[in-house]
């Protein structure tokens, strides 16, 4: 008991400010510039994607594959107008089917990204708003 009231004095006096002392103020509530922050958050997501080579080889394979099958759309004769309707008909689709085919595949990897993500912002890390572009 008598340490608990000696912790408890010592508490009350460590917690009232020397007199003349002003206030912490800090400019921003991160540790580093936006940009810093912008590069720190491409150079660990580099080394995200590095570690992790069978993600990056699949998606370069289908990418590969897609890009095969669709440029075999591409090729013929251009004499009627319906041709190049064709062909831009299915830019459209092989751009938006890559797009919500990579977008799928990056669903696990976000997914654990996110828990590191909270908990370095909760440090005062960087923003989400470094972290998006570096994604």
């Amino acid at each position: 008991m008598v340490i608990y009231k000696r912790n408890k004095a010592l508490i009350a006096e460590l917690s009232t400010p020397r007199p003349g002392t002003k206030d912490l103020h800090f400019e921003s509530r991160f540790s580093w510039p936006f940009w810093t922050q912008c590069m720190a958050c491409l150079w660990k997501q580099h080394l995200s994607y590095w570690r992790n080579p069978a993600y990056t080889a699949v998606r370069f394979i289908f990418t590969v594959f897609l890009a095969l099958v669709f440029g075999t759309l591409f090729t013929g004769s251009w004499s009627r107008s319906q041709d190049l309707f064709n062909a831009m008909g299915s830019m459209y689709a092989a751009t938006l089917f890559l797009g919500v085919q990579n977008s799928s595949s990056v669903q696990p990897v976000v997914a654990v990204e996110r828990t590191v993500f909270y908990r370095e912002r909760a440090a005062g890390m960087y923003s989400a708003l470094p972290y998006a572009f570096g994604h």
